[in-house]
């Protein structure tokens, strides 16, 4: 099967998964006219020269593709006029265009070429009745002449087209080096990153050590097996997933034994950290001042309304975990308000202050990750494999995870033809191991509207997972609303 240069000016050339693809159609298709198997079926079909019969969810499994993927670059390469297709129930049978020329010495009918002057003996053979007499094909002089020639012209073929195939392996082997270089980078990038790792090692429930012991095993790996990644983002998501099997497989390989005085210790430890908040607060206005201090680095232009001093106030106990205050260091913070009131600002404040004020643990500082639930829906939409229930699973297992704009989400959200309220079903998973996690939200809808949206039994589960901070604008505007509804009740009375 030839490889001409043409082919390095094609757009398939660009593209090594779908030159592959387009390489695969040229080496499957058939090289005589006959009975063929469809994919992996035992359904048998009759094709001719240069045809291949297949199903697109035989393609898509073997390619590792989306069938739309699939159905899409056919419909390319029968664009370009590279081939045909035609339907035969569920069968698609793909007819490449000018197949003689992707073979040596084949013509259309299949059968080899004979050079001038030679004779067929298999076809003079089965028709006697041909113009040629046999006993001009008796001669076994001609015969090894004609046997000769097919040999010189095959040799020859191939000695122009080993060349070519010499500089296309050269190409080859400098885009690999360039792509081993990218992996490197990538993989440097990631060990600087101690924001990224610590994110990770909390999402993982891990030690940042061992995360880091896993990262030159992954980079090895990707490189051995030619997995490339595009991007520095494409990197990490892979790099996470692939260390949460490599962790997990480890636990269960060489399970943890538990120490009973270690246990008890721990136990000690969290009853200790109830009773004693990690900051003096006889010098709470100092704190106060603090807190104000990174609410200047998030926001410049911060500033904090008369209605909101209370809410910052009990806001700045939780975060040192003072059990005597209005809010439940146990449990995450749930910011309820209108557009445009500072919920998604006030609780990067949090997570930057609690960064400064709360001692390391395990050698990580204090972070959680704030995510938009528009943006998790999105990636459970995603058709690729990497999308799905699979995608979720970074937000159920974290440590400390926020949802912003929780409610604003397109509710069901369908992939492949099944929908899933994906938030609640989060929120749900979350709940069950709350025990070892803190999540935080932000959210427009009412209490009542989050209980339609999610169902009473999400609503209930909230409550036990959060704090409930309503801004006091909006409390003032609720019951304003209520005194006006009474005197607008009173007064139709009276009339």
């Amino acid at each position: 099967m030839p490889v001409y240069e043409d082919d390095m000016t094609h757009w398939l050339w660009d593209n090594a998964q779908r030159y592959q693809w387009w390489l695969e159609i040229r080496f499957r298709a058939a090289k005589t006219p006959g009975m063929r198997y469809v994919g992996d079926t035992n359904i048998r079909i009759r094709v001719t020269y240069g045809e291949w019969p297949v199903t697109i969810a035989y393609l898509g499994t073997r390619w590792h593709a989306d069938e739309r993927a699939v159905i899409s670059f056919l419909e390319a390469l029968e664009e370009d006029g590279l081939i045909t297709r035609r339907k035969n129930g569920l069968v698609t049978v793909i007819s490449v265009c000018g197949f003689e020329k992707y073979c040596f010495n084949m013509q259309n009918n299949g059968k080899a070429p004979l050079p001038e002057g030679s004779v067929d003996i298999e076809y003079e053979m089965q028709n006697p009745e041909h113009d040629t007499p046999l006993g001009c094909i008796s001669d076994e002089t001609q015969i090894e002449k004609h046997y000769a020639t097919r040999s010189d012209t095959a040799d020859e073929t191939q000695s122009r087209t080993r060349p070519y195939l010499h500089k296309r392996k050269e190409i080859k082997e400098l885009l690999i080096d360039g792509k081993r270089e990218r992996e490197k980078d990538f993989l440097e990038k990631l060990k600087k990153s101690e924001s990224t790792l610590e994110g990770m090692a909390m999402s993982l429930h891990c030690e940042l050590s061992d995360l880091l012991a896993v990262a030159d095993d992954f980079s090895n790996a990707t490189i051995t097996t030619e997995d490339w990644h595009p991007t520095f983002s494409a990197f990490k998501k892979h790099f996470l997933n692939w260390a949460r099997m490599r962790i997990k497989n480890q636990k269960m390989k060489y399970p943890k034994r538990i120490n009973p005085q270690e246990a008890i210790s721990q136990m000690r430890y969290a009853a200790e950290g109830r009773l004693h908040p990690i900051a003096d607060l006889t010098k709470i206005d100092a704190y106060k001042q603090f807190f104000l201090g990174c609410a200047k680095k998030v926001c410049p232009g911060y500033v904090v309304r008369d209605d909101q001093r209370k809410i910052l106030n009990d806001i700045v106990h939780w975060a040192l975990k003072d059990y005597h205050g209005n809010l439940d260091p146990d449990r995450g913070l749930l910011l309820w308000g209108d557009i445009g009131t500072g919920k998604s600002t006030l609780l990067r404040v949090v997570r930057q202050f609690c960064n400064e004020v709360h001692p390391p643990r395990d050698g990580m500082r204090y972070w959680f990750r704030m995510t938009n639930v528009i943006d998790i829906c999105a990636e459970f939409s995603d058709e690729s494999r990497d999308g799905g229930y699979y995608a979720l699973q970074t937000y159920i297992t974290s440590s400390r995870q926020a949802f912003d704009e929780l409610g604003s989400e397109t509710i069901p959200t369908g992939r492949w033809g099944n929908f899933e309220n994906v938030m609640q079903y989060v929120l749900q998973r979350r709940y069950d191991l709350r025990d070892n996690q803190f999540t935080h939200a932000t959210t427009n809808l009412s209490l009542q509207q989050l209980s339609q949206v999610y169902s009473p039994r999400i609503y209930d589960r909230c409550k036990e997972m959060h704090n409930f901070i309503l801004p006091l604008v909006t409390i003032l505007i609720i019951n304003l609303i209520h005194i006006l509804r009474r005197t607008n009740s009173v007064l139709l009375e009276k009339l």
